[in-house]
Order: structure tokens, then sequence, then C-alpha cells
């Protein structure tokens, strides 16, 4: 934005000037495009509402709207493998946007007063970001929401003791991830680790932020909320949680083998069962009939509790037949009897 438009006074500032730098800042980097027209049109907003200017000049259609495509997910096998293949001194800078979905600036600013090694925890406190013109910056987090205590699994928690040991100074304030030369780790050192990793595994669409993406993504998958989803990810908004919350090839796949085995046999022996139980139904229906059962009208089995019977068993079936394994099982739905109906029915009538 400051190079195009830092020097143009406001009552200069035109729509044709803010298309013309939107439009060639969006041909080479789409996201941050639309980032800083965001930007500019919020500093406008507000120039109008001072009274600086007549009209806002960002008038471009379409302009800051994009909406990324949906990124791939890494599976925990993939994540493992790309372990294996970089060097000991930067196989945590993975396990820790995976397993743990930090940033990529947060793993870099990182140190080592950060790690709480008895409650088995890290603290995010600051960020490394590297501005297009080409420096360093150490600042806090992305949201405001970013500053958070996290958890670490166990199955990392061996690595990030071995790194603290091997590769990281005794002093409080020592970087966790540094350079062979013993210099801070930058971000473009970490990205050309990452596609090293993947060419290796086969999965060159993977960005190193599709890393901290499959993390959450696991998290969602195994039941976590959107306030929890927010929390780990330090999102300050539900929005971006909620795009964790997609289905992922493994359910999809796990969700029509279930119904698969309804068309296999489980719709057969759903058939018998309500076939063998239709005689018993009768039975049943002349006892209740002879009680003077509320559904049963007196005169045997009545069609809508029928209805109700087949329904509880179809619904009971369908639900065993979708165990999925692991987080993905589905409990079975509690459905309330005939009986238990018309009593809510009754009480609700006493009810003034």
């Amino acid at each position: 934005m400051l190079p195009v438009l830092g020097e143009v006074e406001l009552a200069r500032l035109s729509p044709s000037m803010v298309r013309s730098w939107c439009l060639v800042l969006r041909e080479r980097f789409v996201t941050t495009g639309d980032d800083a027209y965001r930007m500019l049109r919020a500093i406008l907003n507000t120039a109008v509402t001072d009274g600086l200017i007549a009209k806002n000049p960002c008038q471009v259609r379409g302009a800051g709207r994009t909406r990324s495509a949906e990124r791939p997910v890494a599976s925990v096998a993939e994540v493992a493998a790309a372990v294996e293949t970089v060097p000991e001194r930067y196989r945590l800078a993975i396990l820790l946007p995976a397993w743990c979905q930090l940033r990529r600036g947060e793993v870099l600013g990182l140190q080592r007063r950060d790690v709480d090694l008895l409650h088995d925890t890290i603290r995010i406190d600051r960020a490394v970001v590297r501005p297009m013109d080409g420096s360093t910056v150490v600042g806090p987090p992305k949201t405001s929401a970013g500053s958070r205590v996290l958890a670490v699994p166990a199955n990392v928690l061996p690595d990030l003791r071995a790194h603290l040991e091997r590769f990281v100074e005794a002093r409080a304030d020592a970087r966790l991830f540094t350079s062979e030369a013993g210099r801070p780790m930058v971000p473009v050192t970490l990205n050309r680790v990452w596609q090293q990793a993947r060419r290796a595994i086969g999965r060159g669409d993977l960005h190193d932020h599709d890393l901290r993406h499959s993390g959450l993504t696991w998290a969602a998958a195994s039941g976590a909320p959107v306030a929890e989803l927010m929390r780990r990810g330090g999102h300050a908004n539900p929005v971006a949680a909620l795009r964790y919350r997609h289905a992922t090839e493994d359910r999809d796949r796990a969700i029509a083998d279930a119904l698969a085995s309804l068309a296999t046999g489980e719709v057969a022996r759903l058939g018998n069962r309500h076939r063998a139980g239709s005689a018993h139904a009768g039975v049943r229906s002349r006892a209740l009939g002879s009680r003077k059962h509320p559904l049963s009208c007196g005169k045997g089995w009545h069609p809508q509790r029928g209805a109700n019977q087949i329904r509880g068993g179809l619904a009971s079936g369908f639900a065993r037949s979708l165990t999925i394994q692991a987080a993905f099982e589905l409990p079975e739905p509690e459905l309330p009897s005939p009986r238990a109906r018309w009593k809510a029915q009754q009480e609700a009538r006493r009810v003034p």
C-alpha cells in the first residue's frame, strides 16, 4: 500500500488510482492484495466519518472478497513420514504445527521459557513474521486470542524433550529453533525444509500452513466443539474455526461403507425382524385391547402404534449400522415409546 499510495493526498485519491493499484497487486498476491484492499477501505471509511473526504474511493467490485479454495488435509501417517525425512533439528518444527496447531510464526517465536515440562504445556506469547521487504519482525501473535497456553499431546513430548536437550541453549530466552550456525531460524528456512519433506512423501500440494490446517481438522473430527477449536487455534472469531469442521475423506469413506452395509445385509435383517414381529404384535394387540390401552382403541393393533414400532426399529437399526470406528461412532437415538408419549400428552392436558 505505502510504496504506491503512501505519498498521495487523500483528496487526490481517486477510484481509478485505487483500482489500478489493487489489480496490479492481486495479479501477484491474491490474498495479500485483498487484505490490503480491505485495510485501505477501512482507513478511508474512517476518513469519510471524520469528514476528511466526501466519498470512499474504494469502489472495486469484488475486491476484498476472496474465498480461498479448500486446503488439502494431511493424514497422521503422512505427517509422521514427513518428520522422518528431515534432519532432527527441524523435526519438532513440523510436529508442533500439526499436533499443537501453531502458526509458522508462533513456532519460530518459541523460547525455552515458553515450555513447561512439569505440566506438559507450551505458552504462545510472540510470533515471527517476515514482511514483503524481507526483514524479520518479532511481535505479538496474529490475533487477540493468539496468546494462549496449550497442552502438548503425549506423542510429541519425547521429541520436545530431546529437542530441548540437543538444540536449545540453557538460558530462558533461548530460541527453540535456530540454524546450524546458532542464529534464529527465519520463515524461509522452515519453508525450504517443508518443501523437501512434502516432495519426499509425494504430497507436493501441501503447504507449510496445511500442517496447522490438518491438525485443526483432526481436532474437529475428534469431536472438539467450536469454542475449543477457537482456543486451540488462537482464533478471535468462530468463522475461522468453523472451516475446520468439514468432512474429511476418511470420514466420508466410513459413512459410505456404513451405508453400503444397509444395502448388503442390514435391510434384510430388519425386514425379517419386522415380519417376525408382526405375529407377535397381533398377540400383544389382543392383550392391549383387553386392557383398553389408549393407543389400541380396544380393537387390537393400532396403525399409528405399528408405524411407530417400525419407525423405531428402523431408526435403531440404522444407528447400529452406522457404528463408525474410533471418534466417529454415532450414538443410538433414544425414541420414546407410544405409551410414554401418551402419558406426556395426558400430563400436558392437565396443565392449566
